[in-house]
């Protein structure tokens, strides 16, 4: 039988399982790039503030006694991380040297001292009078004042400073990009600034959602649990969703070279934007492959995509190459991370770039953008259009144009 209890435990369980659903898929890749770290690290400090905020409303205030002193750092230490994610992405942290990119952290430390040195030093029913918003008989001592005090103003005041600075610290970041991507068009093809903005917002009311309620006298639990996790379940989800979505436009982009680059990148070419350098062949003691060998798949990768032109199916996949090419993934993985420092989406995508232009060259008006997109095997407009951008230095309209 459904019960408001039994609803209540569901509206707060709900959040959790999805960001632990886009936190798992983040996790478990094998290939790290630097913002995919952050990101999945975001999503789980994220998870884990939704996990105390519940052990705080199903009633287990003991245990929330102890927790909250580290609960007020994470939830302080949600922009910085968000902001790393930017940086990452970016490459701002290549810039950024000795200590100064924890800067932004230094307003979780301050909180954590705060927390531990007065919160952390108060009795148990001291605590659960500050969870609850009650004054102690007598007026309690001075470090329950102060704790109660930061409760109610210090950590609210953090929170609006660290949201000023973290707005300030991304306007800066990507102000002092625009200069790079005038001389480099393609250089930031893959950075969707409008899903930033939108994952920023949701940042924001999510940390918004969690501490209200916490200010906020409870008359109706129910009313509170259905618009407090609401508000939860769609910001997480709409984090979790456009970081998701950003990271696979970065895969897909990262390894695509400008269309005059040779197909053979030496080992002192600089890596592709936003991802870890490749191991070249000659920096193992001892390659998978012969260089000969390797080679020879090379040669035979261009005459399979030359020939049966595969990449224009949007679902061909790794597995298929292996199939066609008799070779094992790992071997294939080799060739193409190590030899030719891309991944398989950079390889695969350059030759639907370079198919996509002989297509607007040799019709052209005939063909909508989303149609060619379409035709050479591009399963989404902002992939087509960050990958042609990356290739050519231009968007898909603006090669049109200059046809």
């Amino acid at each position: 039988m459904l019960t408001q209890e039994n609803l209540i435990v569901f509206l707060y369980a709900l959040p959790i399982y999805q960001l632990l659903f886009y936190t798992v898929q983040l996790i478990t890749f094998k290939r790290a790039y630097p913002s995919r770290k952050y990101l999945g690290l975001l999503l789980l400090v994220m998870t884990v503030v939704l996990i105390m905020n519940a052990v705080h409303y199903f009633g287990y205030e003991r245990l929330m006694s102890v927790l909250f002193i580290f609960f007020t750092p994470l939830l302080l230490s949600l922009i910085p991380i968000f902001h790393r994610y930017l940086s990452s992405l970016v490459n701002g942290h290549q810039r950024t040297g000795g200590l100064s990119r924890f800067s932004p952290f230094i307003i979780p430390v301050i909180g954590f001292v705060l927390s531990l040195f007065t919160f952390g030093m108060l009795t148990l029913n001291e605590r659960l009078m500050i969870m609850a918003g009650l004054d102690p008989p007598g007026g309690g001592t001075g470090t329950f004042t102060l704790a109660a005090w930061g409760y109610k103003w210090i950590i609210p005041v953090l929170l609006t400073v660290q949201l000023i600075m973290g707005w300030a610290r991304a306007s800066h970041l990507l102000r002092g990009e625009r200069e790079t991507v005038g001389k480099d068009p393609g250089r930031l093809a893959y950075l969707q600034v409008r899903w930033i903005a939108v994952m920023g917002v949701c940042l924001f009311l999510f940390i918004l959602a969690i501490v209200f309620p916490f200010h906020i006298p409870v008359t109706d639990l129910m009313a509170l649990s259905l618009l407090a996790n609401a508000m939860l379940l769609i910001t997480g989800g709409i984090i979790g969703f456009y970081g998701l979505k950003q990271d696979t436009l970065l895969m897909q982009v990262a390894s695509v070279t400008g269309a005059g680059a040779a197909s053979l990148p030496s080992p002192e070419a600089p890596h592709p934007e936003g991802m870890a350098k490749p191991v070249s062949a000659s920096s193992r003691s001892v390659p998978i492959v012969p260089d000969d060998e390797a080679h020879r798949i090379i040669n035979q990768l261009k005459l399979l995509m030359e020939g049966k032109k595969p990449y224009t199916d949007s679902r061909y996949s790794l597995n298929e190459l292996c199939t066609q090419m008799e070779t094992s993934r790992r071997i294939m993985t080799y060739v193409l991370n190590d030899v030719m420092g891309k991944n398989f989406y950079g390889f695969v995508n350059e030759y639907r770039l370079r198919e996509a232009i002989q297509i607007m060259e040799n019709s052209g008006r005939k063909y909508t953008i989303e149609a060619i997109a379409e035709m050479v095997g591009f399963n989404s407009k902002s992939s087509f259009y960050a990958c042609f951008k990356k290739f050519t230095g231009m968007s898909p309209k603006e090669y049109f144009e200059s046809k």
